[in-house]
């Protein structure tokens, strides 16, 4: 039970770090909207070492700036600032009020980073599993960006109950995650979602899938009431005046400064947590 709670930790620390930093951040977007570009580029910075923002803020950083550092004349830190971006989101914009200059270094860190492929994590999600039983999600990337990324973690939730599980493994080309069979239940769908991060818990890199559990539903699947031939009858002539309750839920799931290498066939799996 020690051993238990002590995973449980872990996720929370990360939430904890996430609103400090997304707080830096909206501050970081205030100084840039009140023209202060000396204090939002330090801020950003700030945000992005604070770690744990989420993929669509670790994008929004990194345009930001980008886009300071091309407005106080800082050409080569924009372009690294804007390189970042690229890898994240290949069709990013800047913001309008950044200008031309901005856009035009945008633009060339674009064509820098596509000629060096795209950062993508390729996972293989079963379509269906049997209840009861543990299955693994493969995970693949390309070994060029495996030593960008320090980890990978797997968040899973089952969609009727809420229950969640979550892990991580160091980065590397080829990986595998072990879900647990006691969050495999019957009657359900599993939401799965594998994020690579940075040194700081920056997410930079997300993809997302469902897994049926056998006998339940398929993700997706429309549930169509069957045709009722029989002769209706009002509402006072059926069990519902007697049914207080009975609904069901189903919540659905929807830096890169460091360059660390590492043996390929090292895996450690750490801050695991199931509710």
């Amino acid at each position: 039970m020690v051993a238990f709670a002590a995973m449980l930790s872990a996720p929370a620390r990360v939430d904890a770090q996430a609103a400090r930093s997304k707080g830096v951040r909206e501050r970081a977007v205030a100084a840039w909207s009140r023209g202060d570009f000396d204090t939002a580029e330090t801020l950003f910075n700030e945000a992005l070492e604070g770690g744990g923002l989420n993929r669509a803020d670790t994008l929004d950083v990194y345009v930001h700036l980008g886009s300071t550092r091309a407005v106080l004349g800082k050409k080569d830190a924009a372009l690294v600032a804007f390189r970042q971006a690229a890898l994240i989101e290949p069709t990013f914009k800047t913001p309008t009020e950044a200008g031309k200059k901005a856009s035009l270094l945008a633009d060339s860190a674009k064509k820098q980073q596509a000629s060096l492929g795209r950062l993508e994590l390729m996972a293989t999600f079963p379509k269906r599993v049997p209840a009861g039983k543990t299955f693994d999600v493969p995970v693949r990337m390309d070994p060029t960006f495996s030593a960008i990324l320090t980890k990978v973690a797997i968040s899973v939730t089952d969609r009727l109950s809420d229950r969640t599980y979550s892990s991580d493994q160091p980065a590397g080309p080829e990986m595998s995650f072990m879900v647990p069979g006691k969050l495999v239940t019957g009657e359900t769908s599993l939401a799965v979602r594998l994020v690579g991060l940075d040194g700081r818990d920056n997410e930079l890199v997300a993809t997302e899938g469902r897994v049926a559990v056998e006998g339940g539903k398929s993700p997706g699947d429309a549930v169509l009431a069957p045709a009722d031939d029989k002769p209706k009858r009002s509402f006072w002539q059926t069990p519902w005046p007697y049914v207080l309750g009975g609904v069901a839920l189903a919540a659905g799931g929807g830096a890169l400064y460091y360059f660390v290498l590492r043996p390929s066939d090292q895996i450690a799996v750490t801050g695991i947590k199931v509710q």
